[in-house]
């Protein structure tokens, strides 16, 4: 069952499934929530970081 932003919090690490750069596949990577605990309760929008 997907979460809203609201559940995440900044510095929280996800595993989340990311294009390759030609669109053709996806694979699940990590994460950093970047955005703010305050942007997180008030948008659907997630600003995350890859770590590589």
């Amino acid at each position: 069952m997907p979460r809203n932003s609201s559940s995440f919090r900044q510095g929280e690490i996800l595993l989340l499934e990311l294009p390759f750069t030609d669109y053709l596949g996806k694979k699940l990577r990590p994460v950093l929530v970047a955005s703010s605990n305050e942007l997180n309760g008030i948008s659907n929008d997630l600003i995350v970081l890859k770590i590589t």
